[in-house]
């Protein structure tokens, strides 16, 4: 009995080669660009390019699996098998050059959504005929197995080659660098990977109509293990339910999660265990496939409420958006399988694959309906608070704006920045945002100055709080008005510091005249201690600081009006704050974190000096 024979080896990679081409040569291309995105330096520019090559080659290489499933199916001649492969070369390069010049954040969703819709139509793609339910279940059954067992194999083979290459590097003194591991990676997942997967696909696509096979493991994987959890997120969810209605609270956004994986795994044991719904020893199968629907309802319902809570508070992201059609399509499903028996289950990855293309572009699209979204909140918003005049931001006044709109402002800019880009703002501006904007690839300063926050100080917005942020428990934050310097006259030496709330008991310590001097500040009193050598330590009364500036109205002060001081006989030490972040707890102010210069002048310094000039 032979174990491993090289030749049925290549014999069986070479079939899978034939029946697969174009799949195998796309995932190889796509494995080696990959490969030079890993050696990739910094701080050379982002391979844009090289990552559009690589996202072209996976969508070819998925869709080709479909062509080729769906010409052996339905027995396409050679030349229409190549027409068809043509067609998907060219569908790839028509992707790739409609990419934009850099892979941005809609870029990669989008590209998700593509691969999800053409995950799926591999799922149906050679059943497209009527009938043949079961020949669907059996073919996305060795699909399921093999993509499991690919999992494995790549994962075995590449920690026992990883394992191998660091004996190589300890023994033998050889230096292999990291990246190489993870080019090790890259091949065995992009072709080792992809040629094994592929090479399990069932052949004989009709025959599996008449299968009747039903794997052991698969059915205690079904019944131990997703079976409990279905029940255990039933129990949460009905609870729940129960909760909202005894104590009239609308439910939180986070149960739209939990009703979506509870969803998940509901339909997957439904479809894991369909062969068995007419097994007249199974009969709880039967009953489990209706029943299971039922009890969807009330959680689609729950869903909903929880969803378009959010929607409405806040409007619609590309999350929230998901999240909808996928409450729609579970709707539209557990309706359609109760009223159809729940014998089509081809519905499932064929309204699935549509939902994956459909959502991700035109005018209904999950990015365009976001983006309106946001930026009509963005518009009533400043509108509400009297920012929009002639329907742009007056920027030649500075406007008072409540602590919950400023920073419901905040938050829709920097989305809008991160995932549309700032330019979607301009409509907002009389003048051209490029020209106040500096390019990605200039430094900023400070550094870490976004578009988002450049975009937010044009609108000249001063965030006040109300007299409900100032009673309740909450944090305030004072910066400097416009870097603001501090008088050092009369002191001799300066030093800056931070307080941090972590750290109230460390004290910082200073070198003076070779000397250590230390500094602490209490929660307790609200005061800061200084400590030098054996002479009478020094206290400030910060607390009155705090409780002078909690209340202002904007957070950019004159921290340097707030400046405190203390002094006796031998020495004198004034702190000047330039950040103060403020905690109000239990209707006290305590400093949370504060970075500011402290100044010192010995009393004796002077006259040491003058005595040494007299000599």
């Amino acid at each position: 009995m032979k174990f491993f024979s090289l030749e049925s080896l290549s014999r069986k990679a070479g079939e899978t080669f034939l029946r697969f081409p174009l799949s195998v040569i796309a995932a190889f291309a796509g494995t080696v660009v990959m490969v030079m995105v890993s050696h990739h330096g910094y701080p050379e520019p982002e391979p844009h390019l090289l990552y559009k090559i690589v996202m072209s080659c996976y969508l070819v290489m998925l869709l080709s699996v479909s062509v080729s499933l769906y010409a052996e199916r339905f027995t396409f001649s050679a030349l229409k098998k190549n027409i068809s492969f043509v067609a998907v070369i060219v569908l790839g390069v028509l992707y790739f050059y409609s990419l934009p010049e850099k892979v941005d954040v809609i870029t990669g969703m989008r590209f998700a959504l593509f691969v999800t819709g053409l995950h799926f139509l591999v799922a149906f793609i050679p059943y497209l005929v009527r009938g043949e339910m079961n020949g669907l279940w059996q073919f996305n059954k060795y699909v399921f197995i093999r993509i499991l067992t690919a999992v494995l194999y790549s994962g075995v083979l590449f920690v026992g080659l990883a394992l191998a290459l660091l004996a190589i590097q300890k023994l033998f003194d050889v230096n292999i660098k990291d990246r190489y591991y993870f080019d090790l990676w890259i091949v065995i997942a992009g072709i080792f990977n992809t040629w094994f997967f592929l090479a399990g696909i069932p052949e004989n696509l009709p025959s599996l109509e008449d299968e009747t096979s039903y794997p052991k493991g698969l059915k205690i994987f079904t019944m131990y293990v997703l079976l409990p959890l279905v029940c255990i997120y039933l129990a949460i969810l009905y609870v729940y339910g129960g909760k909202i209605i005894v104590t009239a609270q609308w439910p939180v956004g986070w149960v739209a999660y939990l009703v979506i994986a509870f969803s998940i795994f509901g339909i997957l044991s439904f479809l894991l265990i369909y062969p068995l719904r007419n097994d007249e020893s199974q009969r709880w199968v039967r009953s489990y496939s209706r029943l299971f629907y039922f009890l969807l309802a009330p959680l689609i319902v729950l869903l909903f409420v929880a969803i378009f809570k959010r929607v409405n508070m806040y409007g619609i992201t590309e999350e929230r958006y998901f999240v909808i059609l996928l409450a729609c399509w579970l709707a539209f499903i557990s309706v359609y399988l109760i009223v159809t028996g729940g014998n089509n289950i081809r519905t499932i990855p064929v309204s699935l694959c549509i939902i994956a293309f459909l959502s991700s572009f035109g005018p209904w699209g999950a990015f365009n309906v976001s983006r309106n979204s946001q930026v009509k909140e963005l518009t009533a918003i400043l509108d509400s608070n009297h920012v929009i005049k002639n329907g742009m931001v007056d920027t030649t006044i500075t406007h008072n704006i409540q602590s919950k709109d400023y920073e419901r402002i905040e938050d829709i800019v920097r989305y809008i920045d991160r995932v549309h880009g700032y330019k979607i703002l301009q409509p907002f501006f009389a003048f051209k945002l490029d020209s106040v904007i500096p390019p990605e690839d200039e430094k900023r300063v400070p550094e870490w100055s976004s578009n988002s926050d450049i975009i937010i100080s044009l609108m000249k917005l001063n965030k006040i709080y109300s007299e409900e942020d100032s009673t309740r428990e909450s944090s305030h934050y004072f910066k400097n008005a416009a870097n603001e310097m501090a008088s050092s006259i009369g002191y001799d030496f300066v030093s800056d510091f931070v307080l941090n709330s972590y750290y109230h008991s460390d004290s910082t310590k200073f070198i003076l005249k070779k000397d250590t001097l230390y500094l602490w500040y209490s929660d307790n009193t609200r005061r800061i201690k200084i400590s030098y050598k054996n002479i009478e330590p020094l206290v400030l009364e910060i607390g009155n600081v705090l409780d002078a500036v909690y209340p202002f109205v904007s957070d950019s002060v004159h921290l340097s009006d707030f400046s405190i001081e203390s002094d006796n006989k031998e020495w004198k030490a004034k702190v000047v704050f330039s950040e103060l972040r403020i905690n109000k707890k239990d209707g006290r102010n305590l400093l949370d974190y504060a970075s500011a210069m402290l100044f010192v002048k010995m009393a004796n310094v002077v006259e040491n000096e003058v005595g040494e000039k007299k000599e």
